[in-house]
């Protein structure tokens, strides 16, 4: 991954300083299940993603190499969560940050589940570090959203939201600037959380907001040659919007376990399969191609997959080989995973082979 230069890490944080209008100004379903999943390692809570997020993997490797001593009690894996979310590479529409808010500001909330993993994660990461109580921080954008921000008002912003505490950045010519029209939000929150110790970028000293904080608009002012400054209040709504995490209990232990038993994700199964009383995975599916291409999937199936992996896939059609055994209730599919497309009954992508039985062939 080549290296960045001071302008390209400046244009990453206003990326995420200033994705504001994006958000959607109306109540979502409230985010949950991703509580009830296993704490996996990053590389095994990325593999639903590859097929969507095809340079993940590198990136995660990075993320992991500079999180071999991390700070504030983390683990490498949760430390790197952190560290792999405020990372930005091109193209936008295949970084993980981009994709995971506008998922998150999505009203289908089907398509979350494929990022269960991560987001467990990633959120016991960002419990395990200290709130920042009575801060104030401030998000910016070169436009005027003032009609959307009313005094009294309620909003909630879905996504992750990226905030700075030194407001002169906001100034700079990049981002804001001193002319036109734009909106500062200075924010008056609670909960924020200071990830410096593990961005990828340390000096921006970014506090990051939590998906599904709610707002109140204390006031707007015109300051003046196109510049809006709204305040806002963080508040606690009446029931959670975004499921709590609890901390864990012999945190370590179960964390050792959980690399042992790498992928028995699936005490109820989410695909509606039928459980393999040996492994616990979908016993759904027989396979019907040669003995060398099963014994390359059984080789290949619970590893992390490497370009090769999925060239094989997908230029042998080795998706095709697998057939519904009689009685299959289970809801998920197959397909080449260059598709990428995931509903509540379909999932296309190597995402899937992990919650495969692969005890038998047939």
């Amino acid at each position: 991954m080549a290296a960045y230069t001071e302008e390209e890490k400046i244009k990453q944080c206003i990326l995420r300083l200033s994705d504001i209008a994006k958000e959607p100004h109306e109540l979502l379903m409230p985010i949950s299940g991703y509580e009830k999943m296993p704490i996996v390692s990053l590389e095994q809570a990325v593999e639903p993603l590859v097929c969507f997020l095809p340079t993940v993997q590198s990136h995660v490797y990075v993320a992991k190499q500079k999180c071999k001593q991390p700070d504030d009690g983390l683990t490498q894996d949760e430390s790197a969560s952190i560290m792999l979310y405020s990372m930005g590479w091109k193209p936008l529409d295949e970084c993980l940050y981009v994709v995971l808010n506008a998922i998150l500001r999505s009203k289908d909330r089907g398509k979350l589940e494929l990022w269960f993993l991560y987001l467990k994660l990633f959120l016991i990461a960002l419990s395990r570090l200290p709130s920042v109580p009575s801060l104030h921080v401030y998000r910016g954008i070169k436009s005027d959203l003032s009609k959307d921000y009313i005094r009294g008002k309620t909003v909630v912003w879905w996504g992750f939201s990226s905030c700075t505490i030194v407001i002169d950045v906001l100034q700079s010519e990049l981002f804001l600037g001193k002319t036109g029209a734009r909106t500062m939000f200075n924010i008056d929150c609670n909960s924020g959380k200071s990830i410096k110790n593990h961005s990828f970028y340390p000096s921006e000293n970014e506090i990051l907001l939590c998906a599904a904080t709610q707002f109140e608009v204390v006031g707007c002012l015109d300051q003046g040659s196109g510049l809006r400054v709204i305040q806002l209040k963080e508040i606690v709504p009446q029931y959670p919007l975004l499921q709590p995490v609890s901390p864990i209990v012999n945190r370590t232990k179960k964390y050792v376990n959980q690399q042992v038993d790498k992928f028995n994700l699936h005490q109820k199964l989410r695909c509606k399969g039928r459980a393999c009383r040996t492994c616990g995975k979908c016993r759904d599916w027989s396979y019907t191609g040669d003995a060398t291409s099963w014994d390359w999937f059984r080789n290949r199936a619970n590893a992390v997959w490497t370009n090769d992996d999925y060239a094989h896939w997908n230029n042998n059609r080795v998706w095709n080989n697998f057939k519904r055994r009689e009685g299959a209730s289970c809801t998920y599919s197959f397909g080449s995973y260059s598709i990428g497309y995931f509903s509540s009954l379909i999932l296309y992508s190597v995402g899937f082979v992990h919650y495969l039985c692969i005890c038998d062939r047939k």
